[in-house]
């Protein structure tokens, strides 16, 4: 399978010869349509329900994505510009099938027949058992039916007001967390349900809704149902307010809406690893009430990929039952241009090939084209202004993904592909329900994982990020750039402290057996010690044979004090690359003519005779002497130094000593 094929429109499962229909769907029932989303909706969309040889329905796929036909109504569809076809559009009414479904499109043309549609689409359905029977959708409503569209598009319209109940209890907290510290914000008696968990951070401390991390315990858990950031588990880290029916962000609190079932006990706890204080603001509104066997808990956990090298970057794994209700996505996009090309793929139940197979990141969080701002109900992205790293939110309500022994869900992440050399970090919180009993694949992320990089300098090895903290030695830490002149590159260092002669030891992963040009790079604008790197207790050199694996290296102090005999070195990060002899000095002279690309064959002055101080006619008859070159990397750059620059031949010289005689190697490589 090509997986990072992009052709994603224009595609139908076949093409009627006589109408041109394309068939975007076909469905044994019993099952329901739950969502139907399209980058640019055209020509008619008909349904055949049921059976039925003519269309059951039909209508004018772009205008019903716009609330104008009943009872597809508002905000139960959405659609960026209801003015403009080629626009995002969302359908999230509900149309229910007995027997069997079949979706198609055409565009008619004035002559009565049919153009096949080049549409982007997604149709999103459920396929139940077949034992059950599904009133087929049928129009018009019932009186009940029409009650239950329009009280739901109401609750959708009011989303994030905070509602009571007279059998509701409450436990709140307000207090400061200070540095370092875990506090409890409530313990809980079951069997419940918390109704409404609401919260509040403030904190000057730059990226504290990341700092500080929400555990949730259910009835005694030693590993936490719900572990995230608290600005991620409410949806957006940059804490930018929006609502949504179930999770949101607003000036006065912070919501969550997902029911919580308990049985024994609930425990709430909040740890700041901040070096800041972070007050906190909490209320849980909960019920107690009876709680059946068969109702799961809830669970919401946060990951996070540096440099993700996974081109399906996982958004959950686990087995068990239950049902996946959200899934929140948090691209940092430091590679540049359109990050959003991925598919997401869902694996139900053990699937070698996915049930669920998207066609691009934006197209699965609503959008088309692109993600800008917009927030809905369902789905949306709260950041106005986007610096880099973005945020996307998608709650599945109506379509939850039910599974029975186990889910996997990722998201393609066109960075990872072998070939790419700068890669985007991915972070992202799972929401879901599972029974007691199901392991997920989840492991707590470390803080300096979760901050975001900054500015991340080219070909850095960011030694800090590699780093056991209960292996390095006293005096050694991660910090981060707060509080330094300027940033540091991905946002920390490693900084060293001690006394003239202290030998302070870290460690470097080393992938293979190889002579390194290894050069540390210190915080800008920062006043550093002396020091000097050892490798097995001499000195490393600039290009030191490093073993594979893991190698221990020591800084040694060797003068100026920062205050007093205490000494301080912050390494920012450092240049590691295999080490090549390359030739750094050369000659070039150039453009000559290469008449229907004979150059290379064709023999020209400089290399009848290599004359340094030679002159030339070369192309055009322009006049042409040998000019210096340096390259540090090996790499000389043609582009740019001749006029023309393309279609030309270039000669290159120079000189290497050599000690001794004897036979070398010489290693030429090229790319247009």
């Amino acid at each position: 399978v090509n997986w990072d094929a992009n052709g994603d429109a224009g595609n139908f499962l076949r093409i009627d010869p006589q109408t041109k229909e394309g068939v975007m769907a076909e469905m044994d029932g019993p099952g329901c349509i739950f969502r139907i989303w399209s980058a640019n909706p055209q020509g008619v969309i008909r349904f055949y329900l049921d059976g039925d040889a003519k269309p059951t329905y039909e209508w004018d796929f772009h205008k019903l994505c716009t609330g104008a036909i009943e009872p597809f109504i508002t905000p139960l569809v959405w659609k960026r510009d209801p003015n403009n076809a080629n626009s995002a559009s969302n359908i999230y009414l509900p149309i229910p099938y007995n027997k069997s479904c079949k979706v198609t499109s055409v565009i008619p043309q004035p002559d009565g027949s049919g153009k096949t549609p080049g549409h982007y689409y997604i149709i999103n359905y459920r396929t139940f058992p077949k034992d059950w029977t599904v009133p087929t959708f049928k129009l018009p409503l019932s009186d009940a039916q029409k009650s239950a569209v329009q009280d739901t598009a109401a609750k959708w319209t009011r989303c994030g007001q905070i509602g009571s109940h007279p059998l509701d209890r409450y436990a709140t907290k307000k207090e400061t967390i200070a540095p370092g510290q875990r506090l409890v914000v409530a313990e809980l008696k079951g069997p419940a349900v918390i109704r409404q968990f609401r919260a509040k951070l403030s904190s000057t401390e730059k990226w504290s809704t990341r700092r500080v991390g929400l555990r949730i315990y259910w009835d005694e858990e030693t590993n936490p149902s719900v572990c995230c950031p608290i600005g991620d588990f409410f949806g957006e880290p940059k804490d930018a307010e929006y609502k949504s029916y179930p999770i949101g962000i607003t000036d006065a609190m912070n919501y969550c809406f997902f029911p919580m079932p308990f049985r024994a006990s609930a425990k709430i706890d909040l740890v700041n690893e901040g070096t800041q204080p972070a007050a906190i603001e909490v209320t849980v509104a909960y019920r107690p009430q009876e709680v059946p066997e068969d109702w799961a808990y809830f669970k919401a956990k946060f990951r996070a990929e540096i440099a993700s090298e996974a081109f399906d970057y996982p958004l959950i794994e686990t087995a068990g039952t239950g049902k996946l209700v959200g899934i929140c996505l948090f691209p940092d996009n430091i590679h540049g241009g359109w990050w959003g090309e991925g598919d997401e793929k869902v694996y139900v139940d053990g699937e070698k090939f996915p049930s669920w197979f998207g066609t691009g990141s934006e197209d699965y969080f609503g959008d088309a084209w692109g993600i800008r701002y917009f927030t809905n109900p369902s789905h949306g992205h709260p950041q106005k202004n986007v610096e880099r790293m973005q945020g996307c939110y998608r709650w599945h309500l109506g379509d939850n993904i039910p599974f029975y022994k186990s889910l996997r869900m990722t998201i393609e992440n066109y960075t990872g592909l072998p070939h790419v050399t700068v890669r985007n970090d991915y972070s992202s919180v799972a929401y879901w329900y599972e029974l007691p009993g199901g392991e997920d694949f989840f492991e707590e992320v470390r803080l300096i994982d979760r901050i975001p990089r900054g500015f991340v300098a080219e070909g850095a090895f960011e030694i800090e990020r590699c780093q056991d903290a209960a292996a390095l030695s006293e005096g050694i830490r991660v910090i981060d750039d707060t509080g330094l002149p300027k940033p540091l590159s991905s946002g920390g260092g490693l900084l060293f402290a001690g006394n003239v002669g202290d030998q302070l030891i870290f460690h470097l992963p080393v992938g293979q057996d190889e002579h390194y040009l290894l050069r540390p790079v210190l915080a800008p604008d920062v006043r550093n010690s002396l020091f000097e790197l050892l490798l097995d207790g001499k000195p490393a050199g600039e290009r030191p044979f490093l073993r594979k694996g893991t190698m221990p290296i020591t800084l040694k102090f060797t003068g100026d004090p920062i205050e007093g005999d205490r000494c301080r070195v912050i390494i920012d990060y450092l240049r590691m690359e295999v080490y090549r002899n390359f030739i750094t000095n050369w000659l070039v002279v150039g453009p000559f003519p290469n008449p229907e690309h004979r150059g290379f064959s064709t023999v020209y002055p400089p290399e009848e005779k290599f004359d340094s101080r030679a002159k030339y006619v070369g192309k055009d008859n322009q006049e042409l002497t040998w000019q210096p070159v340096n390259s540090q990397n090996g790499f000389v750059m043609l582009q740019g130094k001749f006029r023309p620059s393309e279609d030309i031949v270039v000669y290159g010289a120079c000189i290497v000593h050599s000690p001794k005689a004897g036979k070398r190697t010489l290693l030429v490589g090229s790319d247009d």
